[in-house]
This record gives structure tokens, sequence and C-alpha cells, in this order.
């Protein structure tokens, strides 16, 4: 039901919109803004110099500037649009009363109200409104600005201007009297542009004379200061002079270098006769070859005698005698070419010396002559950068003359407005079938909301995720009879689907442990009002059927109604028992169903809970496992008191109870906590009062029509 009123009202609002709102016409003109104007002159213009370098953020402005006050106020003023009546203030024809048409204009309003409200408190505050605007002429501009969209073509220079109105004339007026004040904005922006600066160029001119003479007459006092004339031939002798000098130098220091190595290499092998033969002075040197050759013979004789004759055989003696006077000639020989050698070395030396001498002599005197030079350099260059700057002014202040004369602008109309033919809006099939698809999504997504803020346990599967166990069965919502109770006492049947459903939690619980002998099963919930007493009753009555021995024990003495299921007295009954008033059997009663017991609660006690933690409640426990197969304890919900936590210390297993209607995730984890704390054994939870019929989305999966059918044919 929900999920239809929502769908309804979102789905009829558009309806009415789209049925009751006036027509509105839209016209479009279309413009290409270029960067730069065409190309008329030679030399760029000084307003397209201000423009912005990056063309992304230059569209960006100009795009702004279409949507501008000021450039609505021009345009409301060429048309005369300030005593237009606004849209839907009711000026005009009058017409008949439309309650549909009030009553969706007052929605309309209400609805804009309430946004423009909620916004103004978390947005930022509006920009202040211009000084000269009054107030009915701020709401005129906004009003014209609400109108106006400026879209811009993907990937172009191409922008489309467009202007709404319910008068069709008026719409294609109002687009093309945009356009026009754009372009002459922009060419009095120009224009203006220009002027400023011809006359920032004049006043620049003026001071930009002064400086140029200022710069000559401080040069022509330096060249009669100075005699610096000439100075430019001056410096190119000087230099010349002092290129020569270094090259000579080099190659002084050059030929230096040479001999210095060849004199340490022949003095290092002056007394290696291998590695002196290398040298080329040694070489072509006839004296030592011959003195080498002989040499050389007369060590061969020597060898020769000295096989044939004795060491002092006097022939032997005088070659060795001669051997010796030609080694001493030798060397003395060799000693003169190192020792001319190293004369030339020596001479090398001076020679280069000499020239580094000169070449800083004259390299001072072309640092004298630079610094004369540099000085008078400064000035020339300056005079000269003077007169630069005062001639391109000169040229600039001719070109921005001119170009302020040129009227060009970077902008034309592409395609002017034309008056359309059939309005643009509403366009009520999209607008009905949009408004058919947002009711649809409003009518899911409240429902998905809604459960999504839904923290109850609905489903089997919320159950097993809370308790951890698994879920033993569903009891359906059994609505209430002729007495105006639901039929659950001893002599009342109930329905068949809740009675098979009982059926099935029986089955569940018989299977959900292996343990033999007498299984005592607490039956308790989170929290009051969940049905664990009339599950208690149903099971035992279900469990007794089977022909098993039960015994259902009402252990909530604050509120017990197990007396009232049974058709019984309240006492005897448990509290008897505990407090020795009874005997058990007088407080245990039979009932009409074959195999049943009854332990109704007793007279009512001061002290509920101190009677069952006693030793008494746990010997008569354990003295009636051995009379029953099956021990139900009906307790009280575990959250308000402790009496629940006792009793399932000292039971078996424990049902838990949880209501669909009421139930929620906290509640029955917390219950569920006190339960672990007690060492309590959760053998499975029950969903109860699961409305099926009322709530098919959750529970589709279990119960179906066809599940009725076969219960009713049974």
């Amino acid at each position: 039901r929900l999920a239809g009123a929502a769908f309804l009202l979102v789905f009829l609002s558009a309806f009415i919109s789209a049925v009751t709102a006036p027509p509105r016409y839209r016209a479009t003109a279309r413009l290409q803004i270029e960067t730069q104007p065409p190309a008329v002159l030679n030399f760029r213009e000084v307003a397209s110099e201000r423009r912005l370098a990056l063309r992304s953020e230059y569209y960006r402005t100009q795009y702004e500037i279409l949507r501008s006050r000021s450039l609505a106020r021009t345009t409301m003023d060429r048309l005369g649009l300030w005593n237009e009546p606004a849209p839907g203030d009711g000026s005009g024809r009058r017409r008949g009363f439309n309650p549909v048409a009030w009553a969706t204009g007052t929605v309309r309003r209400a609805v804009s109200f309430s946004l423009r409200f909620f916004s103004s408190l978390f947005a930022s505050p509006p920009p202040a409104r211009v000084s000269d605007e009054t107030r009915a002429e701020s709401v005129a501009i906004d009003r014209f600005l609400a109108r106006l969209r400026v879209v811009p073509v993907r990937d172009s220079r191409i922008v489309d201007v467009t202007f709404t109105s319910r008068n069709p004339n008026r719409s294609a007026e109002v687009a093309n009297a945009l356009a026009l004040a754009y372009i002459d904005q922009d060419l009095a922006f120009r224009r203006q542009s220009s002027r400023d600066a011809f006359d920032w160029l004049r006043q620049r001119i003026a001071e930009q004379r002064r400086e140029v003479e200022t710069s000559e007459l401080a040069l022509q006092r330096y060249r009669e200061t100075h005699d610096a004339v000439s100075l430019d031939e001056r410096q190119n002798v000087v230099t010349q002079e002092l290129a020569d000098l270094n090259a000579a130098a080099t190659r002084a220091a050059t030929v230096r270098i040479e001999r210095e190595a060849r004199y340490r290499e022949m003095q290092a092998a002056q007394d290696d006769p291998a590695a002196i033969d290398r040298f080329p002075e040694v070489l072509g040197n006839a004296f030592i070859q011959q003195q080498k050759l002989r040499l050389a013979e007369l060590r061969t004789r020597e060898s020769e005698l000295a096989e044939e004759l004795g060491d002092l055989h006097p022939g032997l003696i005088g070659i060795r005698s001669a051997i010796e006077d030609t080694d001493v000639g030798l060397r003395a020989e060799i000693a003169k070419i190192v020792d001319s050698v190293r004369t030339d070395f020596e001479i090398a030396r001076s020679q280069e010396q000499e020239l580094r001498a000169a070449l800083e002599r004259q390299r001072a005197a072309a640092l004298a002559l630079n610094h004369t030079g540099i000085e008078y350099g400064v000035l020339a260059r300056e005079a000269e950068s003077a007169r630069g700057i005062y001639q391109s002014l000169l040229q600039r202040a001719d070109e921005t003359g001119i170009s302020s004369e040129l009227e060009t602008s970077a902008i034309r109309i592409v395609d002017e407005a034309e008056v359309p033919l059939r309005p643009s809006s509403p366009r009520r099939g999209r607008t009905v079938m949009a408004g058919f698809a947002a009711g649809a999504l409003a009518a899911v997504g409240l429902v998905f909301f809604i459960d999504y803020l839904d923290n109850r346990l609905r489903t089997p599967e919320d159950v097993r995720a809370v308790l951890g166990r698994p879920c033993l069965g569903m009891l359906p919502t059994v609505r209430a009879g002729a007495s105006g109770q639901p039929p659950f006492s001893v002599d009342e049947s109930p329905p068949e689907n809740f009675a098979s459903a009982m059926r099935s939690i029986r089955t569940s619980l018989f299977f959900s442990s292996a343990e033999e002998g007498c299984r005592s099963v607490v039956i308790t919930s989170a929290e009051p009002g969940e049905g664990k007493s009339v599950l208690a009753f149903r099971l035992a009555v279900a469990i007794a059927a089977t022909g098993q021995r039960t015994l259902l024990v009402d252990a909530d003495l604050s509120r017990p109604r197990t007396h009232a299921f049974c058709r019984r007295d309240r006492a005897p009954g448990l509290s008897d028992l505990l407090v020795g008033q009874a005997g058990v059997e007088a407080a245990v009663g039979e009932t009409d169903l074959p195999g049943l017991s009854v332990l109704t609660a007793g007279g009512e006690s001061p002290a509920p809970t101190e009677l069952l933690a006693s030793a008494k409640f746990a010997a008569e426990c354990a003295s009636l496992r051995e009379r029953f197969d099956w021990i139900l304890f009906d307790t009280p919900p575990v959250q308000p008191v402790a009496d629940a936590v006792i009793v399932a210390n000292r039971a078996s297993e424990v049902v838990f109870v949880v209501d669909a209607e009421t139930t929620n995730r906290r509640a029955a984890a917390a219950a569920l906590d006190r339960l672990a704390q007690a060492g309590a054994r959760v053998a499975g939870g029950v969903l109860n009062k699961v409305d099926v019929e009322g709530h098919p989305y959750y529970y589709s999966q279990y119960y179906r029509r066809d599940y009725r059918r076969y219960y009713q044919r049974g």
C-alpha cells in the first residue's frame, strides 16, 4: 500500500504538471567565437593581445560573459523588458478558475519555497546585488537569466544561446538581441582597449624621448673625455697583437715541452746502449756508428783469442785495452749529444718565458683599453636600446591608432534565432513516462529503504544469523475466534496450518539432539508478548500426541498462563511445591489429552527468582525427569528478569521464540548473550506470529496457496 501510494503521488504529480503546464517556446541563436578577429591588418591589435593565452580559459570566460547580468541588463534595455509581466503572475487575459492548475501551482510553489529554504541553510550566501540595481530590476534580471541557456557545442567554436518564453516571437527576439549585444560589447571593449593603449603609448613616447636624449648626451661626453672616437680601431689592433702573441707563446710552449721530453728520455736512457740507439741523434751520428762497429769487432776478436790463449796473454790484454778505450770514447760522444739536446731545451724554455712576458704586457694593455671600451659600450648600448624602444613605441602608436578605427570582432552570428513553430515544453508524453518511471523508482526505493531500516527478525535466515543456530520452524498468525481470543486452549483446535507448523517444529526439535532419556526444554523469548506461552502449550500438546509422557511446567511465576490454557486452577502448583505446601502428586495434574501432564505456577510468590534458584527446584526437576520423557518449561522473558536464565541452566536445551512483528536484532542478541553466560544450550529458534498474507514479500518462499489447499483437503 505504501509503495502504491508513493507511485500514485509521483505519477499523478507528473501527469497533472504535464496537463496543466502552459506552453513555452525556445529559440536558439548560434554564435561562432574565435580567439582573435580576422587578420585584416598585418599587425596584431591591442585587444587581441590581451586575450587569455589558454584557449579553454578564454572560452569559459566568454560563456560567463554571455550569462552576465550586465549583458542581460543591456538586452532588457534595448527590448524594454522591464515592464513585461512575469510568466505565471496572472497578468494579461483573465481566465476562469482552474482548481487543478491552482492546486498544482500551490504544490509547486510550496516545494520551491522548501528547497530554497533548506538550500539557504547550507549554501554559501548569495552574491551581493549590483549597487545601481533596484530590487525590482534585480528580480527581473534573475527571471531573465533563469530562462537563458548558453550551451557550447562540443569540440567546436560554436555556442548556442537559447531563450525560453511563452511568446514565440519574444523568445527569438531576445535570443537575437542578446547575441547582438554581446558582439557590440566585444567591439566596445576592443575600442576602449585601443584608446587606453593609445593614450598610454603617447605618455610613454614622451618619457622615452627624454631617455633617448639623456643617453645620447652621456655617450657624447664620454667620447670627448676619453678620446673614444677611434676606439674600435685601437681595440682591433691590440686584439690582433694579443692573438699573435698568444699563438707564438703557445707554439713556444709546445716546442719546449717536446724538447724537454726528448731531453728527459735521452738522459734516462744514456747508460742503456739498447735504449739510446732508438734516438735519431744517435742513429745519425757517423762517429758513434763507427765506434760501435769497431767495438763489435774487438769483442769478437777477444772471444776468439780467449779460447786459443790464456787470460794473461799479451795479445788478449791489448785487445781488452782497446775495447775499453773504444767504449770510453763512445760514451763521451753520447754525452755530447745529450748535452746538445739539453741546450736546445734550455733555449726553448728561454724563448717561451720571453713570449709569456710579452703576452702579459700585451694583455695588460688590452685590459686597460677594454675597461674604456666597456664603459663606452655600456653607454652606446643604452643609447641604442633607448632609440630602439622609442622607434617601437612610435610604430606601435601608429598601429594602435589605425586598429582603433577598424571595427572587427572575433564573434559572428552563424544562425539567427527563428520564431519557433511548436512549443518546446511541456512534452506531455515524455513527462508522463518520466513520472511513471520516477513513481516506480520511488515506490521500489521506498520499499527497500523501509526494509533496510527495519531491524526486526523477519525471516528464518535472520533467526539463523542472530542465534547462530537453526530455525526450528515458523508459526503463522492466528486470528481471534468468536470469543475474541485465539483458539489456543485445551478444548479448542487451532487452524490446520498452525497445527501443521507446530508438528514441523516438534519434528525439528526431535532431531535437534541425540540425547537419550528425559529431555527438558526451556521455552523463552527476549521480551514479553512474543508468544512463548502459547508455543510451550501447543508444543507440549504436539509432543504428547506422539505417545510420549510430557510435562508442561509453568515457570513464569509472575505472569502465568498455562492454567488458563488447560482450564485448571492456578494452585496448587510449582510455587506450592517449592515452598513445601503441596506434594508432587497434588501439584502435577493430568489433562484431558492423553500423555500430557501440567504443573501450573501455583500461588503467588513474593520471590519467584529465589524459589527457582533454590536446591529444592533442582531436586524436584531431577525427580520429574524419572517420570516423564519430555519436560517443557514456560519461563519469563530473558530481559526483564533472571528466571529464564536460572531455569535454562538446569535444562538440557532452550527453544528461543522470536516475534516476527516486534523482536529486533539487538534485543535478541542481548538475550542470547545472557543465556550463553549461564551455559544454556540453544537448540534453535521459532519465528512466531508470521503474517503470511500481510507480508508475502518475506514468506512467499515458505508458505504458498498450494500448501493451504493441501491442509484443507487433509
